[in-house]
């Protein structure tokens, strides 16, 4: 609460009292009612139950976000430890409020456990002890999708059974049209943008927030999600693909076991599909051809990949491969399959890259990716900081230091003074400062931060920043600290 001292015309602020804790009567369990569709929406009865609304508010726009609100369909995985998949146009980054919505009644806080840093998905978890009764069935899957062993190809009959934006369950039955490598452009500002998985798309689908792919008999065999990007104006996009249910099965099998994520590690390129022919023509020898041929499964055109850009630019995979390297084996087996490199868990991989003409053998060690992403942002003078998340990484060739600018707050000193998202403060004050730790023991140090004195140093109401932008162009701005309105 703010009150207006009529002296020196600022206002005065107060906290309020903190609220009350819930009552014992309000954290009762609540029953959720089952529903049952029509039979004409067959084969929806069979998944619907483990459908739930998943809602998400983030505090800030951090990690390249455009909005704060999100909402979309999840996917019970595990009722008896509340474990929801949805995608990551739903639940997009782990800095924000998410609640579940069971059966359209029962509204239940919960957390994000799992960002997938290359796949379109994400898993969050409610306390299912808050429900009265049993708690949301297993979504049913079908075995051998779920193991792998087989796959949605081209052709192949599925049901779509999704929810629209009314809440409202639809269900239609389509043929997969094309099975293709998912293109995702860079985004401005960098956000997620999911890279090195193949999803399907279908002849029909009708107009939805996402959902299932499943067989006539109401089993799973793939998730129906969006997936969002930006189109060459850089407007934002999103476009509706098939994935995989097998994709699912590592982390919710070690999320199950163990309850927390399996160790996700990556070879930091974006690989992207080569016609055997144009391998032929950059040297590929006719055994190395025969042998794709050999690896493609019934149906398939032999397919290989090649090393199409850099996701990170300071990581050992960086330093030893090169953009336009054909990928021939992974540690001794033919490489035919792009999910055998998106995610890997060994520390150091042993490839047979294809580069000038000639075969050559490399050890690669791979970088551990963080499945939760940003967890910490400091703000100043109306500036959210924090450390470059990974799509900033695929964007710039050098990092000037890990202490990057996600967002400016209109009206405060950081945006009127020229600090813009996107932008590394590499200096404050002349003294260096290259990661979010440093930044903060400088401003302290030089008490422009009321963490330590509550007013300004004499003569240091100005700061001097320098930043560098994308482009590595360095530059001074001079900057009014005002720690009444804007405190750190």
């Amino acid at each position: 609460m703010a009150v207006r001292d009529d002296n020196t015309g600022r206002w005065i602020y107060e906290d309020l009292p903190r609220p009350q804790p819930m009552a014992a009567q309000d954290m009762r369990p609540l029953a959720a009612p089952a529903h049952t569709l029509p039979p004409s929406l067959e084969p929806a009865n069979r998944v619907w139950p483990s459908f739930v609304d998943v809602e998400f508010t983030a505090p800030f726009l951090v990690d390249g976000m455009r909005s704060t609100r999100f909402r979309g369909p999840g996917l019970v995985v595990d009722g008896a430890q509340g474990l929801v998949v949805c995608d990551r146009d739903t639940v997009p980054i782990a800095v924000g409020d998410v609640t579940v919505t069971v059966a359209s009644s029962v509204v239940l806080p919960a957390k994000v456990v799992l960002l997938h840093p290359a796949h379109n998905f994400s898993v969050v978890r409610f306390d299912p002890a808050r429900l009265a009764g049993s708690p949301p069935p297993d979504l049913p899957v079908d075995d051998d999708h779920y193991a792998g062993a087989k796959r949605l190809e081209q052709g192949d009959v599925v049901h779509v059974v999704a929810v629209t934006g009314d809440q409202t369950p639809v269900v239609r039955r389509t043929r997969v049209a094309s099975r293709t490598m998912v293109a995702t452009a860079e985004c401005a500002p960098p956000r997620f943008r999911c890279v090195n998985v193949e999803g399907v798309r279908l002849d029909d689908h009708p107009v939805c927030l996402g959902g299932v792919l499943c067989t006539s008999a109401g089993l799973a065999v793939g998730i129906w999600v969006s997936v969002s990007s930006q189109d060459s104006s850089g407007k934002d996009t999103t476009t509706m693909l098939g994935l995989d249910i097998a994709l699912l099965r590592p982390v919710v099998d070690a999320l199950r076991a163990t309850g927390r994520a399996p160790p996700l590690r990556s070879l930091d390129i974006d690989l992207w599909p080569m016609r055997a022919a144009a391998a032929r023509a950059m040297g590929l020898s006719a055994e190395r051809i025969a042998q794709a041929e050999a690896a493609a499964s019934s149906g398939r055109t032999p397919q290989l990949l090649y090393v199409a850009g850099l996701l990170a630019p300071n990581t050992p995979a960086a330093g030893l491969l090169n953009a336009g390297d054909v990928l021939l084996e992974c540690d001794g087996k033919p490489v035919d399959d792009v999910s055998q490199l998106a995610v890997v868990s060994a520390q150091s991989v042993d490839l047979v890259v294809l580069r000038d003409g000639q075969e050559i053998p490399l050890h690669v060690p791979t970088t551990e990716l963080d499945a939760m992403e940003t967890r910490r942002v400091v703000h100043w003078c109306g500036a959210l900081v924090q450390k470059p998340y990974r799509a900033v990484l695929e964007q710039v060739r050098r990092l000037p230091s890990a202490v990057y600018i996600s967002c400016t707050l209109y009206g405060s000193p950081a945006n009127h003074y020229g600090l813009r998202p996107g932008m590394w403060i590499v200096e404050i004050e002349g003294r260096p400062v290259s990661t979010v730790d440093e930044f903060i023991a400088t401003l302290q140090d030089l008490r422009l931060s009321s963490c330590g004195s509550p007013k300004p140093a004499v003569g240091l109401h100005y700061v001097r920043v320098t930043v560098v932008n994308k482009s590595l162009a360095t530059r001074v701005l001079s900057l009014c600290v005002d720690n009444h309105y804007w405190p750190p």
